[in-house]
């Protein structure tokens, strides 16, 4: 009896024994899987960022669990990402000064091209003198001049002397001649009256600068809105514009059309180029100048 007994407590002390022991194994398994997890997820996480280009993101583990290496390693990860941006950095400010450099001195070569021009028009061009930033150049202009007007009216003065235009180049020597009219003369009822005394402009103006190149630059188109409230037609602009691309063919001086740049897909002026409809800002002006540099003889 008592042996069955001893036998009995031997037997449920094996069993508990194992039972122990498996609940050992298993948690020991447990955590290694745990780490093993958190290891992979740690990798998985180096592995994007070190795809997206960006070391120093790494979030830094507890100082309960990370390594003297592991720190000096991100350490070292986020001062080598820090030069290199700073060094980015440096390099495209460098690009960024020489660039602005080659373009200022580019624009201060091509609008010193303009420093023995005179321009020569109405209230349009006079407004360009103003607004378009050329610093060194000679404006003739005179509000509501046209072809007829530029012989009489005197809006020249020197040495205190008034005169008209066509007095004042007689006088003085340029390299290049601008010239523009038409606006003023929109109400005139015949195209040929027109462009005859156009023609007469053109002929007095090269025979006092026989030396300079004259352009004629075309009537600018009005806006849209301007052209419903007024009797300013763009129809009548385009068929007047024609007359002066064939007179300056005939008088071999070159012709600049504006309207190239100045104008929308209906024809109008640009409905933010102007106030009134007619007169250019400064921000078109600017435009039209820059028109002007690529399109003209160097």
């Amino acid at each position: 009896m008592k042996r069955r007994k001893k036998c009995k407590k031997w037997y449920l002390f094996s069993i508990t024994i194992f039972v122990l022991g498996i609940n050992i194994i298993c948690s020991a398994c447990g955590k290694e899987q745990n780490q093993n997890s958190i290891k992979s997820l740690d990798s998985n996480k180096e592995k994007e960022s070190r795809e997206n280009g960006v070391f120093y993101e790494l979030q830094t583990p507890s100082p309960e669990t990370i390594s003297i290496q592991e720190g000096v390693r991100i350490n070292k990860l986020r001062k080598a990402k820090e030069r290199e941006l700073k060094g980015k950095k440096k390099k495209e400010s460098k690009h960024s000064n020489i660039q602005n450099k080659v373009q200022q001195e580019k624009k201060q070569i091509d609008e010193s091209y303009f420093n023995d021009a005179v321009f020569i028009g109405d209230s349009r061009t006079e407004g360009f003198g103003l607004q378009s930033g050329l610093k060194n150049i000679t404006v003739y202009t005179e509000k509501g001049l046209m072809v007829d007007t530029i012989f009489t009216n005197q809006p020249v003065v020197i040495d205190g002397q008034r005169m008209s235009i066509i007095e004042a180049l007689q006088k003085q020597s340029f390299g290049k001649v601008y010239i523009m009219f038409g606006i003023n003369e929109l109400g005139w009822v015949y195209d040929e009256i027109f462009i005859k005394k156009y023609e007469k402009v053109i002929d007095a103006i090269k025979e006092s600068q026989p030396d300079a190149v004259i352009y004629i630059q075309s009537i600018i188109h009005v806006s849209g809105e301007k052209e419903k409230n007024s009797d300013m037609s763009n129809e009548k602009i385009n068929r007047r514009n024609k007359l002066i691309e064939k007179m300056a063919k005939e008088r071999k001086v070159e012709y600049i059309d504006l309207n190239k740049v100045l104008t929308d897909k209906n024809g109008n002026l640009y409905k933010e180029a102007s106030v009134d409809g007619v007169h250019l800002n400064r921000t078109y002006c600017q435009i039209w100048k820059n028109y002007l540099l690529e399109n003209t003889k160097k």
